[in-house]
C-alpha cells in the first residue's frame, strides 16, 4: 500500500514538473537537472515496487 501511495505521489509530482517545464518557469540547466532527478526517482520507486519486472 505504501509503494502504491509513493508511486501516485511521484506521478503527481512528475505532472506538476512537466507543466512547469513546458511553461518555462525554470532555466535550461535547471530543467535538465530536475527532469533527470524526477525520472530517476520514478524509476527507483517503480523498481522498489516491483513494477518493472512483473
Amino acid at each position: 500500500m505504501y509503494r502504491l501511495r509513493a508511486l501516485t505521489a511521484a506521478t503527481i509530482g512528475m505532472v506538476q514538473l512537466s507543466r512547469r517545464h513546458h511553461t518555462g518557469a525554470f532555466r535550461s540547466y535547471q530543467r535538465r537537472r530536475l527532469m533527470l532527478a524526477a525520472i530517476a526517482g520514478v524509476t527507483g520507486i517503480s523498481a522498489s515496487a516491483g513494477l518493472l519486472w512483473t
